[in-house]
Formats: C-alpha cells, structure tokens, sequence
C-alpha cells in the first residue's frame, strides 16, 4: 500500500526548465537509432548481412559505460537480430557513434573528450574501432541554492532545517560534475520540503552551466516552497461493517500539526496491520492537482529572467477577474483515509522448513467481526517435528487512547531434547505505542506436565504478570543496514503448586553499524534470569535453554542447558552474544551477500554454569522481499560438530 501524497517526481518533471538527464535522452536517441535500423530491415532492404564486431578502448568505468548504451553494441546483441543488418546501415550506426560517446562520456563528467573511431572490413566481417581519451573532468566552480516562497518566512526551528538542506548538498565545488550526482542532489534537496511541512514544493529553476574551455561547472537551483500545511480533520470513505472508531482510533494525526509524510506512513501502516482492510491509503485532501489552475493559491511563481525577480516573493498571478494574491504562508487541509474492507471470513494455510525443527505446516480460520463490534478471532493449529500447538487469539479494536487488548489461549505438546511437555494456558494482553516503541502489559496462567525418560514426571501452575518494551530504531525493519532494536521484559507471579513466588527478567538487542559503503557490522545479545530457589514447579516456558538459529549456531536447537537425566531441560539463566560482519555484492548484485561470525553462550542453573560455549562460520545472504534469508554453515568448537542453520528476518 502506498501512501496518497503529491509526488515529487512528477513536480521535478513539470516545473524543472533545464534539460532532463543526458543519459535518459541518449537511451532515447539510441532506441530511436535501432528502431528505425529495424524498420529500414523490415521493409524489404535485404541486402547482403554484414556481421561485425566493435572494440571500444576506454578508462575505467567508461569503457562499461559505452558498451552498454553504444546503439551499434545494443543492435548487435539484440536477441534473435544479430547481424541483421546491412553494410549501409553499419556504416550509419557507427557514425551516429561518436556523438553518442560524446553524450555518453559527458555524464561522467567528460565534455571534451577526444574520440578517434575506425571501420574496417576483412573478408565478410566488420570491426568498428573507438578510441577514447576523456581528456580534462569537468568540475563544479560555484553552486547556488535558493529557497523561496513562504519557507524563507517560516519560525526558527520549524522543519524543515534549510541550513542542513545546503548542508547536505555532496557537489561541491571541486567536485567532478556527474549527471548522477547531480539528479540526486537535486532530488535529496527537493525531498526536504516535500515530506516536511511543504509538500507542495517545486524546482522552479535547474541550470548547470558548463564551459568546457575551462571544464568548470556553474550550478544553480531555485526551490519554491509553496504554503506550510498543517493536518486537518479526519475524512474516512469506504466502511461498510466496522464502525469509524476502528480507524480513528488508530489515528497517530493531532488535528494542527505541521506536515509530515512519515506520520501518514505510519497511520497507513497502522490500518494495514489490524487485518480488517484489504486496501488503506492515507493522504493530504488536496482537490486538485497544486498549480493547475492560474488562481490557486498553491501556483508556484513562474522563474524570472534576473536573480532579483527570482528571489522576489511568489503570489498568484492576475486574471481578469481576480487581481494577484500573494502566496499563502499556510493551509490547513483535511486527512482523507480510503479503505477496503476484507472478506468477514478468512482461511490460510502456510508450509514451511527451519533447520531447527525441520519441516512445518500449518492451518488458520480467522473471523473478522466476531459477534460484532470489529473483534476478529483468529484460530492456528500449527504442527512440526517438535511443536503441535493449537492456538485462539480474541482481538479487541483499538480503544480511544489507541490500546490494543487481546486475549489468547492455547493447547500444544514439545518434544525438545529429550523433555516432552504438554500444557497451555490464558493470557489477557494490553499494547499501546508505536510501533518503534511498543509496550505492552499482560497477565498469564500457565499450566504444564513434563515427562523425561527414567525420572518422576512432575506439573506445573503459574500466575503471573509481565511488562514489556519493544524498541524498533533501524533504517528498514525488514532488511536493517543501521540502528538496533531491543526488547526487555519484568515479570513476577506465584507458583499455585506450592505457593512459591517467582520473578523473572529477559532482554535481547541487536545492533546494526555500516562499515563502509558494503558491509555492515552486526551485533547481537541476549539475558536472562529466573528469581527462584528451585526451577521444577515452573513450566518450561519460563525457564532458559540455548543453541540454534539466532542464538549460539553450530549447536543442536535448545540443546544448551541443564543436563537431567537423559534430557536437557531449561535453567535459570541464560547469555549468549554474537558478531558478525555481512558483505554486499555491490551494485551488480545488491541483495546478495555473504558474511562471517562468531557465536558465544550457554543457559544453566547457576551463573558458574554459563562458561560460554562457541560456534563460529561463514554464511550466504539474500535481501528477500519479506526479509534477510540467512543460510549458514556453524562449527561448533566444544562439541566438535558442524551444522546447517537457516532463518528469515529477525523477530522483535
């Protein structure tokens, strides 16, 4: 789902008075080139074939350049066309081709390059020739930035910070001028305004000047504003079952507040996730597209011929029945929510593989009105190698302050290192926050039976209450390059087999740190403790065992322990830590990679137990659509064995 909001790319597109990108127009050109090659074939010009081969000798990265744009390479390895065309066309491409190795290079930076070009035929087959000499870079001399319309107007430290725009401008001067380069500045620049408080704003003027006697760059750039604009009211279309407190309930929007785009992410998100909607798109109400029309108070001023009429303050130009208006400072404009309702009755099935507990399967019915008033119940009935569980989830709509309360109850039975337990238990559950930091509260009863071969099988009843903190602080939560998350959680509660109270605290973090433009460090940590002179009146789900994907690899699933009997049960504590640094194919094949790590930890009864055990390995990487896909292979140094470990995104 995607957000309604103006599109920056579509102002840049209309309102830019300079040329649009080098590169752009020579694909153009060189399509234009092919195409009328073929159409010269298609109609009837069947002269003898002329097959060929062209070199091109170039520095660096040019070389590259040229040999994936040049029309005479492009028409040549054409699928099912090569060599269809005749020596009269030949010699025509290979003309046209020095002025395209002129456009070619001058995105680089090249505008005086020196081009020597050759076609010589042996026997019945061609080579065309080109030497490239770049000669001198071009490199930028003076850049001129200007803001204007009602930003230059606004309170201090109102966003968005026009000194950290020009700030964050990288052609400097000095700089090799590169068409790239200075697209994305432009871009980075205008992408200020628009998702903070103007998103209305426009490049007005655009001008890179070049003299190439000298190879210096001249750069200017002229951004208007248009108005500040502040949200509104609420506008929801679409609800045919739920009530509209299950949108404005979710509404993280104060009616006053300045622009932002991320906050209408964030409530489009929102909407997406409770499941009731199969399409949520949420935006600014503007009528009609800003500028379109000549009275609108959102047209930005037409560029003037001298600077002093550029920097002269936008209004509205006059017609014949309207005399010019300045341009507003501000709007405040309505927040339109558009949604689709899902069907009331929804059946999933998911299959699956984890290296841990090896194949899985599993079976949901969700109902999204249960009994009216927006409650969705949710039923899972998942089975693997270790785990049968049978779940149901009573989710309750956001209550005005936003809160989500739940309740949940599950069966399941685990065969995990020689320990079977079956049991299951209640949960009442209220979560507030964003989603980059989520807190929640929880009640839980909890009821278990172990058995472990060759000693007496034990029960267990618990009631306690938990407080949780979710951090989410990363540049992409599916595919994190930079920032960390954590997750901590307090609880205390009362054995009901014997009285006895317990306590219990648990957090994990994972860090993420760039290293360079194609690695990044990541480094991950988890603790835990259980307050309590004896473990065998507490379930298993209390209690801390290791090893596995996402804890110490190179080691079997849980099998980091206390050893009873024949089996690995859960202990007291638990502390395990990771390193590892991914490595990214760079721009041939960005969402591949392959990394290194080191892995340390162990659970036990007492804290002399948690003497830490150590995996270490190499791995592949694959930025999926849903998430990193991590495929590892884990040497295990204390237990001598090595292992295949496989895990999708990371949960928090």
């Amino acid at each position: 789902m995607t957000a309604g909001l103006p599109g920056p790319s579509t102002k840049v597109e209309r309102t830019e008075r300079d040329q649009r990108g080098r590169r752009d127009r020579l694909r153009r050109t060189c399509a234009a080139c092919s195409g009328a090659a073929l159409l010269a074939w298609s109609f009837g010009l069947h002269a003898e074939e002329a097959r060929y081969d062209v070199v091109v000798q170039a520095p660096g990265d040019l070389k590259a350049i040229v040999e994936s744009n040049l029309s005479l390479i492009r028409w040549r390895d054409a699928d099912g066309r090569r060599g269809r065309i005749d020596a009269d066309q030949l010699r025509r491409l290979f003309d046209q081709g020095k002025d395209e190795i002129g456009r070619l290079v001058a995105t680089e930076g090249y505008y005086a390059p020196t081009i020597d070009a050759d076609l010589e035929q042996e026997g019945d087959r061609w080579t065309a020739r080109y030497r490239i000499e770049p000669n001198t870079a071009a490199t930028v001399d003076t850049v001129d930035i200007r803001f204007v319309g009602p930003v230059t107007q606004a309170p201090a430290g109102e966003p968005p910070d026009l000194q950290a725009l020009r700030d964050g401008w990288t052609l400097a001067a000095g700089n090799v001028f590169r068409q790239s380069d200075w697209e994305a500045n432009k871009r980075r620049l205008l992408q200020g305004l628009l998702i903070r408080t103007y998103p209305f704003a426009s490049l007005t003027r655009s001008e890179a000047k070049v003299d190439v006697s000298t190879s210096k760059a001249r750069l200017t750039v002229v951004v208007a504003s248009g108005p500040a604009v502040r949200f509104g009211p609420l506008q929801i279309t679409g609800l045919k079952r739920y009530p509209d407190s299950t949108v404005r309930n979710l509404d993280p929007i104060n009616i006053g507040e300045l622009y932002w785009q991320q906050q209408l992410f964030d409530f489009q998100q929102k909407l997406g996730n409770t499941g009731y909607f199969s399409r949520a798109e949420v935006s600014i109400d503007a009528e009609a597209d800003p500028g379109s029309d000549p009275r609108s108070p959102f047209v930005a001023p037409k560029p003037a011929a001298d600077a002093a009429d550029v920097d002269a303050a936008p209004a509205t130009p006059a017609t014949s029945d309207a005399p010019a208006t300045p341009l507003p400072r501000e709007v405040t404009l309505p927040v339109r929510v558009l949604v689709e309702e899902n069907q009331g009755k929804q059946l999933s099935v998911g299959l699956g593989f984890s290296t841990n507990s090896g194949p899985r399967a599993s079976l949901g019915y969700n109902l999204l009105d249960f009994f009216g008033g927006a409650k969705q119940l949710r039923t899972t009935l998942a089975v693997d190698r270790l785990k049968q569980s049978l779940g149901s989830d009573l989710l309750f709509p956001a209550a005005v302050d936003g809160s989500r309360y739940s309740i949940s109850s599950n069966i399941k039975r685990e065969d995990v290192q020689g320990e079977v337990t079956r049991g299951g238990g209640v949960s009442g559950k209220r979560a507030w926050g964003p989603e980059t930091t989520e807190r929640f509260t929880s009640i839980d009863y909890l009821y278990e039976r172990k058995d472990i071969d060759n000693a007496p099988q034990t029960s267990t009843q618990t009631l306690g209450v938990t407080y949780g903190v979710t951090l989410r602080r990363t540049d992409n939560l599916l595919s994190p390059t930079r920032g960390y998350l954590a997750n901590g959680q307090v609880g205390a509660g009362v054995r009901l087999t014997n009285g006895l109270p317990f306590t219990r605290a648990y957090g994990k973090a994972i860090r993420y740190q760039p290293l360079g433009e194609d690695n990044t460090l990541i480094v991950r940590g988890e603790l835990g403790v259980v307050g309590a002179k004896d473990t065998d009146s507490l379930p298993s789900a209390l209690l801390f065992r290791a090893g596995g994907d996402g804890s110490v690899r190179g080691y079997g699933y849980q099998s980091l322990g206390v050893r009873q009997v024949d089996a690995i049960v859960g202990g007291r504590y638990v502390a395990t830590g990771a390193i590892e640094v991914d490595h990214w194919l760079g721009p041939r094949f960005p969402q591949w990679g392959v990394a290194g790590f080191v892995d340390a930890g162990n659970a036990g009864n007492r804290l002399a137990d948690l003497s830490p055990v150590v995996g270490y390995g190499v791995g592949g990487r694959w930025r999926s659509p849903v998430g990193v896909l991590d495929l590892d292979v884990a040497h295990g140094i204390q237990n001598g064995s090595t292992r295949i470990h496989f895990s999708l995104g990371v949960t928090f």
